[in-house]
């Protein structure tokens, strides 16, 4: 079984993580666009500290894609999934923007034998009937 399931590995790897950073700029009653957005997502891409711009800053550490979702919404989620690492993007919003910085993208991480080792027992069952079958 332990052969079977490294044979299998990515189908028992955990889910991928992203470190990310994210600087929200709530959208003003009076703004007519997104000006004021993509010249703070040109400065931080001409190198400007995260801190040290206008927004809310907010980032998180080994997240997976559904922690993203629960905590930031569908969309940025979508582009945490998406942006390659080390580029800042922009995500529009109907309350504003948010610039989005993925640090490292971190494939997921197989569980201990002993936790899926009763899923692993199935599967290799279900794969001998198959090559039985064939």
């Amino acid at each position: 079984l332990r052969a079977f399931m490294a044979e299998n590995a990515a189908q028992y790897a955990g889910a991928a993580r992203y470190d990310f950073v994210l600087v929200t700029l709530p959208r003003a009653p009076d703004e007519p666009d997104d000006a004021r957005a993509r010249a703070v997502l040109e400065a931080l891409r001409g190198g400007a500290d995260p801190k040290a711009v206008e927004g809310r800053l907010a980032s998180g550490r080994r997240f997976s894609a559904a922690n993203v979702a629960g905590t930031y919404g569908k969309e940025i989620a979508a582009a945490v999934m998406e942006q390659p690492p080390g580029e800042w993007s922009m995500v529009a919003l109907d309350r504003g923007w948010t610039l989005v910085k993925v640090e490292a993208r971190l494939a997921g991480e197989a569980p201990a034998f002993e936790s899926v080792r009763n899923q692993v027992l199935l599967d290799w069952k279900q794969a001998q009937r198959g090559a039985a079958r064939r």
